[in-house]
């Protein structure tokens, strides 16, 4: 699942929706706006970062034999201690989860259509 969206989330709702039979394993990862700066300006191109988004579920599912990935990201003006990104990864082992998870998170930086400026 991939959404992007203006108000937080809830990693309660996440576990629910991604917990099943099959599941070992669930890693997350919550990207946090960090003291030192006084906010953080997210801009994107919504319908070029969902689909490079959805690009990146669909690697990560088959590089890493995982069985659900969801990818939430937030847009706006955000401020320190609130919630910028989830990536939750579900798998029948651990090691597959993390890795899947790490792949997420360093891919998801660089993508050209999220834009994140931080304000001092």
């Amino acid at each position: 699942m991939i959404e992007i969206r203006e108000k937080d989330f809830s990693t309660d709702d996440v576990l629910r929706e991604i917990k099943s039979e099959g599941i070992g394993a669930i890693v997350y990862f919550i990207g946090v706006v960090r003291g030192g700066i006084k906010e953080v300006n997210i801009r994107c191109q919504k319908e070029i970062a969902e689909r490079e988004l959805e690009r990146l579920e669909k690697q990560a599912i088959k590089r890493f034999s995982v069985e659900k990935v969801f990818i939430i990201l937030r847009k706006g003006n955000l401020k320190v201690t609130e919630n910028i990104t989830l990536i939750a990864v579900a798998a029948k082992h651990r090691q597959a989860a993390f890795d899947a998870c790490e792949f997420l998170i360093d891919s998801i930086k660089g993508l050209p259509s999220v834009q994140l400026e931080e304000i001092r």
